[in-house]
């Protein structure tokens, strides 16, 4: 019915080398670029800091296919603000094409 966000599926990445990170992260793309409707990813990236230690940052990433329906474009557009609320958002990655969210 369109107004309720779904889990589709949750990923746990642990990993102590970057090249697992940077796998990680294209199979993850790779899997929302697949989608043929408007689809949202919520990505939690985390890195280490020198001299500060692990952190971490929450990326939103709106995948809005340019052949997706138009009134599915408008309705994932008005909830973009939503979700960077609930998840406390710090990047947001809007994508029409895999090269936007590479």
């Amino acid at each position: 019915d369109k107004t309720n966000f779904s889990i589709d599926k949750a990923v746990e990445t642990i990993s102590n080398d970057n090249s697992s990170y940077i796998e990680n992260y294209e199979k993850f793309c790779s899997e929302i670029i697949s989608k043929k409707d408007p689809y949202f990813a919520v990505y939690d990236f985390e890195y280490e800091k020198l001299s500060e230690g692990r952190r971490n940052k929450i990326i939103l990433i709106s995948w809005v296919p340019t052949n997706a329906d138009t009134q599915d474009k408008f309705l994932s557009a008005a909830s973009i603000q939503v979700l960077k609320e609930r998840f406390e958002i710090s990047h947001l990655i809007e994508g029409t094409d895999a090269n936007d969210i590479e």
